[in-house]
């Protein structure tokens, strides 16, 4: 075993892992985990270098495709990378991911991964290659980075392979898999504001063949905040098993439970105080202005899925996966919305207490095959998914009493009324096709996908229930060149659209958002060097964008005459 010091956000105490993470290739110790460039020195401990670049990716293409053969712009955040930036967040571990905004907020509410690919705002991440589609933001699932093998952002367009998606891009996360050698690690940190987290990823074979691999990860974490009254718990735990009975087949059950118990944070403060002089005095950034008796945001979330390959021969193979989740959400909170006109000591506050609960189930099948026609090789993907998320939500709003900031005094009196309850179904169904031909230095890829999507929600108060029913076909065209030195220039265009629930004031069913983009860039890797340079160029068309309706005699409706360009070049 080997000690050693973590300096992330906090201290760690002891980490203790085993020299078994080390995987031998070539007489060189890798550790592949973390995709780390090490070398053993003789006394055998491990001396680490660097971080090696991840060469390929399956979100771009759903094949095991290196990311200069990808037309489109891809990055990739190794676990390695994560473990390096000291990372507790998604959006902590996306900071350095160009063309995102991985903390759209700021990072303080930390209930869900608030962040932006190019633009568009997208809280809603793919998980091992399948969706988790939810209509409200809040319902998005929480992923602890300690769980998670690598990173995928790809940007732009992606319903050509997933289906309804926003145009700016996705995040694809992958969780950790079973190896097959023995490792280990077990830490503790404590931090700030009395933070105290215990880590634990262990994994290896369960039998002398090795056929069956598992691999437990964990997490435990208390501490409070930089906000009084304001705490945040979250503990986890992700078992999964491999089973490998022979060379050409290969199932890992996946399988995760997460508990988190947190205050709410985002506390609107006056500008007077805390930016500007004010004759109140200094407004500290510790204030709490909501109530301690209603200040909560609790949810559990768990899931169960497996990820099934079989090979027949080396050219041919089926892969499904195969997912089902659960979350249920409490929300209780008071925040303030403004001064009161009359003294500016006091808060006006409103207050919102919400329940509810989402079931996830999503099946993606796909065929892959390996094939010549004269002097062009393909990789063929022929696939079929479904997906299936209902969405409950119930909410009560109302006031809480003004709070004096300068003296604050808590307990007055709060006022809720239910008046918003929904209960959503979301229905797709896609066929898929894609070719990725090479010819030489030639890689041109053709996909096309075709998608069914029904809707129901159902206002439950007024007992009003509205179905819509769309489809959509999408496709992407892109082609790349590469040079011996490493250069890679490219060109693509694809298409993306989203389903949008609702109707115009006279009763029209709004019509799916759609989007277009093209992209031209660069992509440079040296043969055996450890750099990857990307320089892209997009434009990005919206169509069908959802805006007030101007009519004065239609409040709160709505109608579909807008539209979204975002035009950007990004290096990374």
């Amino acid at each position: 075993m080997k000690k050693g010091m973590m300096w992330a956000a906090g201290v760690s105490i002891l980490a203790l892992s085993s020299p078994a993470m080390a995987a031998t290739a070539a007489g060189d110790r890798v550790i592949s985990a973390n995709e780390r460039d090490d070398t053993a020195s003789d006394n055998g401990q491990i001396v680490v270098t660097g971080l090696r670049p991840v060469q390929s990716s399956s979100a771009g293409t759903k094949t095991d495709t290196p990311l200069l053969e990808i037309p489109q712009s891809i990055s990739v955040v190794s676990a390695g990378q994560i473990d390096a930036q000291g990372a507790q967040t998604l959006g902590e571990a996306l900071r350095y991911v160009s063309g995102v905004n991985a903390e759209q907020y700021g990072g303080l509410d930390q209930r869900i991964d608030w962040y932006m690919i190019r633009g568009f705002a997208n809280s809603i991440p793919y998980i091992d290659g399948l969706n988790s589609n939810s209509r409200y933001t809040l319902l998005a699932p929480k992923v602890d980075p300690y769980g998670l093998q690598q990173i995928e952002v790809l940007r732009g367009p992606s319903s050509v392979l997933y289906g309804q998606n926003v145009p700016g891009g996705l995040i694809s996360l992958v969780s950790k898999r079973p190896e097959d050698q023995a490792a280990g690690e077990v830490s503790v940190q404590t931090g700030s504001y009395g933070r105290i987290e215990g880590r634990a990823d262990l994994t290896g074979p369960l039998n002398a063949d090795g056929t069956l691999l598992y691999r437990v990860t964990g997490l435990a974490m208390r501490s409070g905040t930089q906000i009084d009254h304001v705490s945040d718990h979250h503990y986890f735990i992700a078992p999964s098993l491999t089973w490998a009975p022979d060379a050409a087949t290969r199932i890992t059950f996946l399988s995760h439970v997460q508990r988190q118990d947190d205050g709410f944070a985002l506390q609107n403060l006056p500008a007077a105080g805390t930016i500007y002089p004010s004759p109140l005095g200094i407004v500290p950034t510790s204030l709490f202005t909501g109530e301690p008796s209603l200040n909560y945001a609790n949810r559990t979330q768990w899931d169960v899925g497996y990820d099934a390959q079989h090979h027949f021969g080396q050219d041919w193979s089926i892969l499904q996966n195969l997912r089902y989740a659960h979350m249920h959400a409490t929300l209780g909170y008071v925040a303030g919305y403004g001064q009161d006109a009359t003294n500016p000591a006091l808060m006006d506050r409103f207050a919102l207490q919400a329940d509810a609960h989402q079931s996830n189930f999503d099946i993606d099948t796909h065929v892959e095959g390996h094939f010549q026609t004269g002097p062009i090789a393909h990789t063929l993907l022929l696939g079929i998914d479904y997906s299936r998320s209902h969405d409950f939500w119930s909410e009560a709003d109302g006031d809480a009493a003004p709070l004096d900031i300068s003296h604050p005094v808590y307990g007055g009196p709060i006022t809720l009324t239910l008046d918003y309850v929904t209960d959503d179904t979301v229905e797709q169904t896609g066929l898929y096709a894609q070719d990725q031909m090479k010819i030489d230095h030639l890689v041109l890829t053709g996909s096309i996908r075709q998608d069914w999507a029904n809707t129901q929600t159902i206002d439950v108060i007024d007992a009003i229930t509205l179905s819509q029913h769309d489809q959509a076909f999408t496709g992407r065209g892109g082609v790349v060149y590469l040079f011996d030195n490493g250069l890679a220039p490219y060109a693509s265009y694809s298409t993306s659209f989203q389903p949008t629930i609702g109707t115009t004031f006279e009763g029209t069913p709004l019509q799916p958002t759609t989007a277009r983009q093209w992209e031209v860039g660069l992509k440079y890797q040296p043969k055996g060097g450890k750099n990857f340079v990307m320089l892209s160029a997009y434009d990005i068309n919206e169509r069908n964008v959802t805006t007030a309706d101007p009519n004065p005699l239609h409040p709160d409706a709505v109608v579909q005459t807008g539209g979204a360009r975002v035009k950007g070049i990004e290096l990374s």
